[in-house]
């Protein structure tokens, strides 16, 4: 079953990074942040994680986006941490909004789309690990301020549209070429 999942999240991100090279020309983009989660698993607290993303703009201030994250959260009850592991692949559009009037160097953008998630958790002392497979949504907004024509210094905040929904924060670098 793991194996499966592990299977098709891998095919779809493929799939979405090599529909973006089929486009013609546009700025493309690979970013990574660290991310602060808010209560995602039964009773677990919050977690911490990474995502690494990559973005096409096949038109105007739209980009088509993958992206992938690693949050882990644990907590100790009864002499006891119990642990847990969830690995979304959100699939989507980003909508960036240059901001020259604020600042030439800073884009906000909103962006949504699909979200599937691989979770593995221990939800109480003595039970057994759980693993599930759970479909989704995800919607949020940030910025990014250029730091020259090729890096950029990256924000954003979304909400996942999932079972046992959580709202994430992140930080991080964007590379652009």
């Amino acid at each position: 079953m793991r194996i499966k999942t592990a299977a098709l999240i891998t095919a779809a991100f493929l799939l979405m990074v090599a529909s973006c090279a089929w486009a013609k020309e546009g700025d493309q983009t690979i970013e990574g942040t660290f991310n602060y989660g808010t209560e995602a698993f039964n009773d677990l607290g919050n977690q911490y994680g990474v995502t690494a993303g990559y973005g096409f703009e096949f038109r105007d201030r739209w980009q088509a986006r993958a992206d992938l994250s690693y949050y882990r959260t644990s907590t100790a009850t009864m002499g006891a941490t119990l642990t847990g592991i969830r690995v979304p692949l959100d699939l989507g559009l980003r909508y960036l909004i240059p901001l020259p009037k604020v600042n030439k160097e800073l884009t906000a953008f909103g962006q949504g789309g699909v979200e599937i998630s691989v979770d593995d958790w221990r939800p109480a002392v003595g039970a057994a690990r759980t693993s599930d497979t759970r479909f989704g949504a995800v919607i949020g907004g940030g910025a990014e301020y250029a730091l020259d024509p090729q890096f950029g210094a990256v924000v954003n905040v979304q909400y996942h549209v999932i079972e046992d929904g959580y709202l994430s924060a992140g930080i991080g670098m964007a590379y652009h070429f």
